[in-house]
């Protein structure tokens, strides 16, 4: 598949990401475009350059996205766009999943942020509104503890309340020996999550939202 971005993009950014979890890292390579540029994943299949991530024809879809294993040894996709009108202050999502070796949509997305420690405060709060429509449907937060490239990430202890109500993690004293989990949660039309991170100074975790 041809990409005529590669013609005026001279020094893009390259990352080696194993996106399959099959041992062999993919190419994960970000173009640097005077306006931002589109990330496109690459795989070798049969000794060629394959892309993988989503197109739209020959064109990127992807503009910088976060890796994150969702508990399944793969890497999903998730990029988010706040939107700033004055009449409308919501945040979009956009998730992508492999299948078959390719990504393709993933479902969709209610809530997503990353909360990082920080020495000088110890819980970060965040506010977040659901569509009316979603009220009473169950859902799930998938915690993804530490960064793309590993355990050097990871949070020692991490704490979660939403809503008010403390939420079980795997063991908060011991948080660094466990990469993923997932616990069921109830949302009102209007949340408030606080996330508590302690130990490793460059801890860091990722909470996903999302409606069954």
């Amino acid at each position: 598949m041809p990409l005529t971005i590669l013609n005026v993009s001279p020094d893009p950014k390259v990352r080696s990401i194993d996106v399959d979890g099959d041992g062999n890292p993919e190419a994960v390579v970000t173009f640097r475009l005077s306006r931002g540029g589109p990330t496109v994943i690459y795989r070798v299949a049969n000794h060629k350059m394959e892309v993988i991530s989503p197109m739209d024809d020959a064109t990127p879809t992807l503009q910088r996205p976060d890796f994150l294993d969702m508990g399944n040894g793969t890497k999903d996709l998730i990029e988010f766009d706040a939107r700033r009108d004055p009449d409308d202050s919501t945040i979009e999502y956009s998730h992508w999943a492999l299948s078959k070796g390719k990504y393709v949509e993933g479902t969709a997305i209610d809530f997503y942020d990353i909360f990082y420690r920080d020495e000088d405060r110890n819980t970060e709060t965040v506010y977040f509104p659901i569509s009316p429509a979603l009220i009473g449907k169950p859902f799930v937060m998938t915690v993804v503890n530490g960064a793309t490239n590993g355990k050097e990430c990871r949070a020692a202890k991490i704490s979660i309340t939403l809503n008010g109500m403390k939420l079980p993690s795997k063991d908060d004293d011991d948080s660094e020996h466990h990469s993923t989990w997932s616990v069921p949660v109830t949302l009102q039309q209007d949340n408030t999550i606080a996330v508590t991170l302690g130990g490793n100074p460059l801890g860091r975790v990722a909470i996903v939202i999302q409606h069954k």
